[in-house]
C-alpha cells in the first residue's frame, strides 16, 4: 500500500510539472504569435518572420506560423519582381535617351535583385563599350586583351590609396590592376574575365569582404 501511494504521488507530481511546462510553452507561443501578427499587419515582414520562426520553434506543429511565413514569402517575391521591372523600365528609358550613367546605375540596381540576368549584363556591356569609345580608359598596367571585364573593388581620388590597395591584393595572390577612370578617379580591380557574363556571375564569389563591387570594361 505504501509503495502504491508513493507511485500515485509521483504520477500526480509529473502531471502538474508537465502541465506547467505545456502552459509555459503555450504562453510564450501566444506572445510570439501576437508580436508576429502585429508586425505583419504593419508590413514589417523581417521582424514578423523572426517572431513566426520563434513561435515555430516552440510549437512546430501549429499551422498559423507556417501559413504566415509562406504568405510573407509570396508577398516579398511579388514586391521583388515589381521593383525589378520598375528598375529595368527606368534603365531602358535612360538608355534610349542616351543618359548612360543613369541607365547603368539602374541596370546595376536591377542586377542586385536578379544577378544572373543576361540581358541586363549585355546592356551594361553596351554602355561600357559606348563610354569607352567616347572617353577611353587608360591603364597603368598592361591590360590582358582576352580578359577585358574587370571586377572593381575600389575607386579613389588619391592614386596612392589605389596603389596601396592593389599591392595588398597582389600580395594575396590576386591579379589586380589599376585603371584611370574618365571621372578622374583611380579604380582597382581584383580579377578579370573574358566576358561580362562571367564577370557578373563571379561577382559575389570574388569580392568577399568588399562592399558594392562592380564591373567595368577596359579597352586599349
Amino acid at each position: 500500500m505504501k509503495t502504491n501511494k508513493i507511485f500515485f504521488i509521483v504520477l500526480i507530481s509529473l502531471f502538474f510539472i508537465t502541465t506547467s511546462c505545456t502552459d509555459k510553452v503555450q504562453k510564450e507561443y501566444d506572445i510570439a504569435i501576437e508580436k508576429a501578427d502585429k508586425m505583419f499587419k504593419e508590413g514589417d515582414y523581417q521582424r514578423a518572420t523572426s517572431f513566426y520562426n520563434q513561435a515555430l520553434k516552440l510549437m512546430p506543429k501549429e499551422a498559423h506560423a507556417k501559413d504566415k511565413l509562406m504568405e510573407i514569402k509570396e508577398i516579398l517575391a511579388t514586391e521583388k519582381e515589381v521593383k525589378f521591372q520598375e528598375l529595368v523600365e527606368k534603365a531602358n528609358a535612360f538608355f534610349e535617351q542616351g543618359e548612360y550613367d543613369a541607365a547603368r546605375t539602374a541596370y546595376l540596381r536591377a542586377l542586385k535583385i536578379k544577378p544572373n540576368t543576361v540581358d541586363l549584363q549585355d546592356k551594361i556591356a553596351a554602355i561600357d563599350s559606348l563610354q569607352s569609345d567616347a572617353a577611353g580608359l587608360n591603364t597603368d598596367n598592361t591590360a590582358d586583351a582576352t580578359n577585358p571585364y574587370h571586377i572593381i573593388v575600389g575607386s579613389f581620388q588619391r592614386e596612392d590609396n589605389a596603389v596601396n590597395l592593389q599591392q595588398e591584393l597582389v600580395n594575396k595572390g590576386f591579379n589586380s590592376k589599376i585603371f584611370q577612370r574618365p571621372d578622374g578617379y583611380t579604380a582597382v580591380s581584383i580579377t578579370s574575365f573574358a566576358t561580362i557574363h562571367e564577370a557578373y556571375n563571379n561577382l559575389e564569389v570574388n569580392v568577399d569582404g568588399f562592399v558594392d563591387a562592380w564591373v567595368i570594361r577596359n579597352s586599349q
